[in-house]
């Protein structure tokens, strides 16, 4: 199992930048002592190997501050690639998700809202541990949006994103 000790014999952090820098290395001409830890994946996030073993970037940073692990790390500011300490927070998979801009094949153009055509008006419904609650039906997306965004800022607090 991982641990903070074995994090920061491996790594050092720092918390201001964000970047991760290499403190021991196996194979020095790959990945020197002192060069930053971190390969972009597909999705944007960071990560590094330990072992055999891939980890998100954010997740051990969370470890070597904090000693713990935790379900889901979030950067607040959604910009996976900014892992100073400011920006990155413990979260509920939940908290994690609402913390989304809204999806690329929305056509309403709001997070949460979109068109019934069989009752001919604009439905919101949110997400809240993996239940989906159906807010109601409003004339306009935008009404529709004044629900979503209500109940997402009182369910999800700092994690709401419209």
């Amino acid at each position: 199992m991982l641990t903070q000790d074995c994090v920061r014999e491996l790594f050092d952090y720092d918390p201001e930048t964000g970047i991760v820098t290499r403190r021991v290395s196996r194979w020095p001409e790959r990945w020197p002592v002192g060069g930053i830890v971190g390969t972009a994946r597909a999705d944007g996030y960071l990560m590094t190997q330990i072992g055999a073993t891939g980890y998100l970037l954010h997740r051990i940073i969370f470890l070597w501050m904090t000693g713990r692990m935790p379900l889901a790390v979030d950067h607040a500011n959604m910009c996976r690639t900014d892992n100073r300490w400011q920006n990155i927070r413990e979260a509920t998979r939940s908290q994690n998700g609402a913390n989304r801009r809204a999806i690329s094949t929305n056509t309403s153009g709001y997070k949460g809202v979109s068109y019934h055509k069989r009752v001919g008006k604009y439905q919101a419904r949110i997400y809240v541990e993996g239940k989906c609650i159906a807010l109601g039906y409003r004339d306009t997306a935008l009404e529709a949006a004044e629900l979503y965004n209500a109940a997402s800022a009182h369910h999800f607090g700092e994690f709401s994103r419209s």
